[in-house]
C-alpha cells in the first residue's frame, strides 16, 4: 500500500430542513460508534434544534428545494480549501466499523493522481462494468469502472477529487439529474472511477422516494448483514412514528 497520511479527509453530508435534526442525531450516533476519528460536517439550511458534540453544521443559506441544491453545493465546494473530501446524502448511516487505513490510502490515491475523479467507498461501483486494477492486500482488490459505465457520478459514499465533483455539478438542477444525465455526459471525459472489493464502508439506506425504505435496517446493495439491534432501536427512537 502507499504511504498513508495522518490526517483524514473531511466528510460532508447534505440534508434538508425537514431532516436536519434526524440527520444530526443519526450520524452522531453511528460515527461515534463506528468512526470516532471522523471529521464530519452536515450541510443544511436552518440550524438543527439538537446539539451535537461530534458533528459540525454549516448552512448553505435558504432551503429552496432539490432543484436549487446543485447550485448551492457548487458555490460551497468551490470555496473550500480541501482538494479531496468524502461526500454523501443524509440517509445512509454507516453500520460497521470503518477500516481507516483504506480511507487514508484512498486520499493518497486522489492526491497522487489528478485523473482519478472519484473513489467509491461502497459496493455500488461493483455493480457496474469494471476491471481489476490491482490487489491491495490478499483480501482486498482495487477495481476501475469502464469508461462508459453508468453512474460515474454518485451521491452515495465516495471520496472525491474536488475538480471532478464540481465539473458537471452546475449543469443540472438536482442531484438525480447530476447522477443520471451527468454520468452520461461524463463518458466523454478521461477521469477514472475506482472502488474496492470488498468495500471499506457498510451502510443502510433509510429513505427511498421520500418515504422510509421498508428494508431500512438491512445493508444497502448486495450486503446480507442487518443493522445491529441496538442501532435499530436508536433509529426507531430518532424517527419516532415513521419507523415501526
Amino acid at each position: 500500500m502507499l504511504k498513508c497520511l495522518n490526517k483524514l479527509m473531511k466528510i460532508y453530508l447534505i440534508t434538508s430542513d425537514a431532516r436536519v435534526n434526524q440527520t444530526m442525531e443519526t450520524h452522531s450516533h453511528f460515527f461515534k460508534k463506528y468512526w470516532p476519528s471522523a471529521d464530519v460536517t452536515v450541510l443544511g439550511y436552518e440550524p438543527p434544534q439538537c446539539d451535537s458534540d461530534f458533528i459540525k453544521f454549516e448552512s448553505l443559506g435558504i432551503d429552496m428545494g432539490v432543484d436549487f441544491l446543485t447550485k448551492q453545493l457548487y458555490d460551497y465546494f468551490s470555496k473550500i480549501d480541501e482538494s479531496q473530501f468524502i461526500f454523501c446524502v443524509d440517509d445512509m448511516p454507516i453500520t460497521r466499523p470503518i477500516d481507516i487505513e483504506f480511507i487514508k490510502y484512498t486520499e493518497e490515491l486522489l492526491r497522487g493522481n489528478g485523473v482519478i475523479g472519484r473513489v467509491g467507498l461502497t459496493s455500488d461501483n461493483v455493480r457496474r462494468p469494471h476491471i481489476l486494477e490491482t490487489n491491495i492486500t490478499d483480501r482486498v482488490n482495487l477495481i476501475e469502472n469502464n469508461y462508459d459505465a453508468m453512474f460515474k457520478l454518485s451521491a452515495t459514499w465516495s471520496a472525491w477529487n474536488r475538480d471532478y465533483f464540481l465539473l458537471y455539478l452546475n449543469d443540472y438542477k438536482n442531484l438525480w439529474d447530476w447522477e443520471l444525465r451527468g454520468s452520461k455526459k461524463s463518458v466523454q471525459d478521461d477521469f477514472r472511477i475506482l472502488s474496492y472489493v470488498p468495500p471499506p464502508m457498510r451502510f443502510s439506506h433509510l429513505i427511498k422516494h421520500g418515504d422510509i425504505n421498508p428494508e431500512w435496517y438491512k445493508e444497502a446493495y448486495y450486503g446480507v448483514e442487518e443493522m445491529f439491534y441496538d442501532d435499530q432501536q436508536k433509529i426507531r427512537e430518532i424517527y419516532n412514528d415513521e419507523i415501526k
